[in-house]
């Protein structure tokens, strides 16, 4: 048993085990409210001196990935987390790996697997990073088998393929979560997701675009394809459409899934651009030309001067002549 505090009262063995279960967890003011008989100097100087703890591993935890395999929501958000930021290390080990600013977040995962977070500095940017991980030689290539997950998962990306909607949504949060950025656009234009990958993920954006519009049960004009190789050869997936982003942060909220707030805070659901008011006026004016209906009648319909109801007409055959061109 060993000596702790400022007056070198032993340690019991229950404080021992509160101290080595919530030290990572908790705040040094949190923990001593646990442990009421120590101060925050002694759990601090317990930690640094004693069991030369620094906010890393407390106690040998080796992990259990079952709750992967799960068929839940919050399954397939990590799962799709994993798609970004994991890797499988050996055919046994799951690795995942990000920032330390985002070490709260990966806590999340570290408690629902029950394994250790470990802090590492890289050498060549002198960056901090976390990670956590798990060995289990029968669960992970399980793991592994059921959505596809490989070595070297950059070069020869998994092939995502998932039927339920609710399941797509929650392993799209996550993977936008990890590899992601929302972002707000210049000019009150709303907001955007765009997701930059090897170019080898293409045909992955092309699924994930389809498939978002079919789950969140959202039609819009969309014009061209969103999924491209950019100038820079990766592939790359700009979503902009407010309307469908407010329907996926909706649902991925009605899910509860540990999303990273200081992403999906961005967008606002209550909010609709004037880009965005824009696109539905173009949109509803195409329907009823569809239909047949003339301008002046589009304009007594959706209570719109007449002027820009041809402005936009003539815009749109503009384009339609460009296009004929080329």
């Amino acid at each position: 048993m060993l000596y702790g505090g400022m007056s070198g009262k032993k340690w019991t063995d229950l404080e021992e085990k509160i101290f080595l279960e919530n030290y990572e967890k908790l705040s040094n003011r949190d923990l001593q409210k646990l442990l009421p008989d120590r101060s925050i100097e002694a759990i601090k100087t317990r930690a640094a001196k004693i069991l030369k703890l620094k906010k890393k591993i407390i106690a040998v935890r080796i992990g259990n990935v079952e709750p992967l395999l799960h068929d839940t929501p919050e399954a397939y958000y990590w799962i799709g987390f994993i798609f970004a930021d994991g890797s499988i290390l050996g055919g046994n080990r799951l690795s995942v790996t990000i920032s330390s600013s985002d070490v709260d977040h990966l806590r999340k995962l570290s408690n629902l697997l029950g394994c250790n977070i470990t802090a590492y500095k890289r050498k060549l940017d002198q960056r901090v990073f976390c990670s956590v991980r798990v060995k289990d030689s029968k669960l992970v290539p399980e793991l592994c088998r059921q959505f596809d997950l490989k070595k070297s998962k950059t070069q020869n990306p998994p092939i995502i393929n998932i039927e339920d909607n609710d399941f797509f949504i929650a392993f799209l949060a996550g993977f936008i979560d990890g590899d992601g950025n929302i972002t707000n656009v210049a000019g009150n234009r709303g907001v955007n997701i765009r997701i930059k990958l090897h170019a080898s993920w293409i045909d992955n954006l092309l699924y994930i675009e389809k498939r978002v519009y079919e789950a969140v049960n959202h039609t819009s004009f969309r014009g061209n394809v969103l999924s491209k190789i950019n100038s820079s050869g990766y592939a790359q997936l700009c979503i902009s459409d407010g309307s469908l982003l407010r329907k996926l942060k909706t649902k991925a909220l009605k899910m509860k899934l540990p999303l990273i707030e200081r992403k999906w805070n961005k967008i606002d659901c209550s909010k609709i651009s004037k880009y965005e008011s824009s696109n539905a006026l173009r949109h509803n004016v195409i329907n009823l030309l569809d239909c047949g209906e003339s301008l002046s009648s589009i304009s007594k319909r959706l209570n719109k001067n007449y002027q820009t109801i041809y402005s936009i007409v003539k815009r749109m055959s503009l384009k339609q002549i460009l296009y004929q061109k080329q």
